[in-house]
């Protein structure tokens, strides 16, 4: 049996380029019927494979082709990301994390409360008002460690020393 050519008992498929054509057993003086298109896999431009492999870099690669020649400048500027992070981090309230509310003691953030005359319906929660989210005591709802009006404050100290620092020297 000649390649590409597979066999079934009574009928043999033989790819051509166009299409498959179903021939019948020598049994049978029918001439071949064509059948369905065979599905061909498209083939890629040529250009696509190197430009394929130059997506497939890794991270060290792209940083250093972003980077280019001015790797001092890009340190700084991710050392500078870091710090506002962790500032943020330090700023933000840690008995909430930031997010100014805190999960109900009551319903556990479900909304309401199992019924306690053992029937399933359940009571909406009176503390959080059916949201499951009461407002955080320690920074009152803003997320953060300190009040706006008094982190304000303390800025403006520090650039009051600052300035009476330079003037000084």
């Amino acid at each position: 049996m000649p390649p590409g050519t597979a066999f079934l008992p009574g009928i043999a498929f033989r790819h051509r380029p166009q299409r498959f054509h179903l021939v019948r057993p020598i049994q049978s003086p029918v001439h071949p019927v064509p059948v369905a298109r065979c599905r061909r896999r498209r083939r890629r431009p040529p250009l696509a494979r190197p430009l394929r492999a130059m997506l497939d870099a890794t991270l060290q690669e792209v940083a250093s082709a972003f980077a280019g020649g001015c790797v001092g400048v890009m340190g700084t500027l991710i050392a500078l990301e870091l710090l506002k992070t962790r500032i943020r981090e330090r700023k933000q309230c840690p008995y909430c994390a930031g997010r100014g509310r805190l999960v109900c003691g009551q319903c556990y953030a479900l909304g309401h409360r199992p019924a306690g005359d053992g029937h399933h319906g359940a009571n909406p929660c009176n503390q959080c008002d059916s949201s499951g989210y009461v407002t955080c005591n320690h920074c009152e709802g803003s997320g953060s460690l300190l009040p706006f009006e008094a982190e304000q404050a303390l800025l403006k100290s520090y650039e009051d020393e600052w300035i009476q620092d330079d003037l000084f020297q």
